[in-house]
């Protein structure tokens, strides 16, 4: 289903308001290292998941 020109501009807008991106660089090599660990879980999640272990708090629901 096609998304309305309306409806990418009130997404952009929801995410603007409500969203923070936090760039994170890492080598290819490292990134392969770690794609092969995670595997089956999306990196967006495995990393909210060590955030949560490193700090000891459920700061993200994943």
């Amino acid at each position: 289903m096609a998304v309305s020109e309306a409806q990418a501009r009130a997404t952009a807008k929801y995410k603007a308001k409500n969203y923070k991106r936090v760039p994170l660089d890492l080598r290819k090599e490292e990134y392969d290292a770690l794609k092969e660990q995670v595997d089956s879980v999306p990196m967006n999640t495995f990393i909210k998941k060590a955030l949560n272990a490193y700090t000891g708090q459920e700061i993200f629901k994943v």
